[in-house]
């Protein structure tokens, strides 16, 4: 039981991606068998609304959907961004083709130039010829968060923890997050790895923009898992907190 709490998987694939054959209803379909309660898309440089879908099989209690972009480059990574608004009269969804962009900074410019609130993610930044931390140098900092566990590449994602610990003992506060990657069914369950994140409340269709990008970006009360969901508490401050103190003190994890 997660009281409070609601996951999601912030990297996804389906046929709008010219790498994944699955359909838009089976994306919705997999994420609803996986007790997903966030599906985020993010398909290469195109922008895709599930919302229709999950409308027209009666789940919209059971699963919000947020409009977003793996923004994909050939020479410094891939990069999400959410939410992003969906042009249902443009081939693209209203996504731009930034495979050529070489600059972080101009990219990073671009996926916020509309003035939109919204979390710029890095994506599996350890993975060699996609992964943005073995690209460039010296990196750019203008995201909000880490994807620290991509898909069922555990061993990657311990590199990466020590990224994030690395940037956070330096005192930058990047969100950690935890997804699939998935662009099939088998073997790519959505949800694996999976973020939770406290909202204060049970209910997908309070989801939106704002408060998704409040949760992830200032909040931070964030779960990144495979499996396990932990609480942990110190004087009586949740995940996400900053807490200053001297001498020992309560200290709970559940």
């Amino acid at each position: 039981d997660t009281p409070g709490t609601l996951c999601g998987d912030f990297h996804q694939h389906a046929e709008r991606s010219a790498d994944a054959p699955t359909s838009l209803r089976d994306r919705v379909i997999t994420n609803l068998t996986e007790g997903l309660d966030i599906l985020v898309a993010t398909d290469h440089n195109v922008h895709t609304d599930y919302a229709p879908i999950v409308r027209a099989l009666g789940a919209e209690h059971l699963l919000a959907t947020v409009v977003g972009v793996e923004a994909t480059t050939h020479a410094i990574g891939h990069f999400n961004a959410y939410p992003v608004r969906y042009d249902a009269n443009d081939r693209q969804g209203g996504g731009q083709n930034v495979y050529r962009m070489t600059s972080p900074a101009a990219l990073f410019a671009r996926l916020r130039d509309d003035g939109d609130d919204r979390v710029i993610q890095v994506n599996h930044p350890r993975a060699g010829d996609i992964g943005y931390f073995d690209l460039v140098t010296p990196l750019d900092l203008g995201f909000d968060a880490i994807e620290v566990m991509n898909g069922k590449r555990v061993a990657a994602a311990r590199r990466v923890l020590g990224d994030w610990f690395d940037f956070l003992n330096k005192g930058h506060r990047f969100t950690a997050m935890g997804n699939s990657d998935t662009h099939s069914i088998y073997g790519q369950e959505p949800g694996y790895a999976r973020t939770c994140i406290h909202f204060g409340h049970d209910d997908p269709r309070k989801v939106d923009g704002p408060s998704l990008v409040n949760a992830l970006n200032r909040e931070k009360r964030v779960v990144v898992t495979n499996g396990p969901f932990i609480d942990f508490t110190i004087d009586g401050a949740p995940i996400g907190s900053t807490v200053t103190r001297r001498g020992p003190g309560p200290v709970s994890l559940t």
